[in-house]
């Protein structure tokens, strides 16, 4: 989390003007902000945004029968709708997205989210974003405009939050 609120102090934002709360303490004019969300399984805001936006790079939702009903299960698997890739945390490596979504009540204002599959992913989403925000910003802009919204996807060595690499 301090990689984030590192980076959004290097962009301008005031430490008073950031507002850290849990998943469950963001309620209804909350959300008309900008957002960023950190890990996925178990943060039900992540998967709200994800669900409203449901962008083509996202992360599993499945549900299960079960002999006490349905079970809805979140970031098991990252996938991609558009060309079928999987990513499934293995023994060696934790996969992690950094998505940026446009809010569709608030032009003007993004939902970013940094989450892995697994603890090392999570933490690798936040090390990348902080220390190499500059790089994805440029290398999305020179091909998509900087209004767009964007998903990368990132492999890392379990263990290791630093030992990432780019795979979109």
């Amino acid at each position: 989390m301090m990689y984030s609120y590192n980076v959004l102090l290097k962009c301008g934002k005031k430490a008073e003007m950031i507002a850290i709360k849990s998943d469950s303490e963001v309620t209804g004019n909350e959300k008309e902000g900008s957002i960023l969300c950190i890990g996925a399984g178990g943060n039900a805001l992540t998967r709200d945004v994800l669900t409203t936006i449901n962008p083509h790079i996202t992360f599993e939702q499945t549900t299960r029968k079960t002999a006490s009903g349905l079970v809805q299960t979140f970031g098991t698997a990252i996938i991609d709708r558009k060309t079928n890739e999987r990513w499934d945390i293995s023994d060696n490596h934790d996969f992690a997205l950094i998505i940026r979504l446009t809010n569709p009540r608030n032009k003007n204002e993004n939902w970013i989210i940094l989450a892995g599959l697994g603890t090392t992913g999570t933490a690798a989403s936040g090390y990348y974003f902080s220390t190499h925000w500059r790089k994805i910003y440029d290398s999305l802009r020179s091909y998509k405009g900087t209004e767009s919204n964007y998903a990368v996807v990132l492999r890392v060595k379990i263990g290791d939050p630093t030992d990432v690499s780019v795979l979109t």
